[in-house]
């Protein structure tokens, strides 16, 4: 069993070659701002989803101009297939197209919800949706909460 004093030792070594490691690390230009800074998706209460540029650009397609909405009913995950008509096939039937706006784009998704038996109107303020990414540039959002309040009110 190590003593204080060497456990002490050990940790301020850690701290030098932590410090000694940053200062080799290549570093990026942080070029997000606002909304999109922080991981995380709008819905409107007009019922449009709205997703700034840095959930696109995590997502793998900044220059996305359609999507495939698809969802998981078990878990009430959303997932949003990015999707660029200079690279990907566009024609399929459940193809939508992003409506851009100045700091990202949006997507209606109301009819998605109505289909998966959420509340006529899932929310009465706007409200921001945690999200995560997964490969072939799909954003996940979970759901769960919407329906839920929609159960109380």
């Amino acid at each position: 069993m190590r003593s204080y004093g060497e456990l002490d030792k050990k940790n301020a070594f850690n701290r030098i070659q932590v410090r000694v490691q940053s200062d080799t690390m290549a570093l990026k230009v942080f070029d997000g701002y606002g909304a999109a800074s922080r991981p995380e998706a709008t819905l409107r209460v007009s019922g449009y989803l709205f997703l700034p540029k840095g959930i696109l650009k995590r997502g793998g397609r900044e220059s996305a101009t359609h999507c495939e909405l698809m969802f998981d009913d078990a878990n009430d995950d959303l997932g949003v297939r990015l999707l660029d008509k200079e690279i990907d096939d566009v024609s399929a039937e459940t193809v939508r197209p992003l409506v851009p706006e100045k700091s990202g784009c949006s997507i209606g998704v109301m009819p998605l919800l109505r289909y998966f038996a959420f509340p006529p109107k899932p929310t009465k303020k706007k409200r921001t949706l945690p999200v995560s990414f997964q490969t072939n540039n799909v954003i996940v959002m979970n759901l769960r909460d919407l329906r839920i309040e929609g159960v109380a009110s």
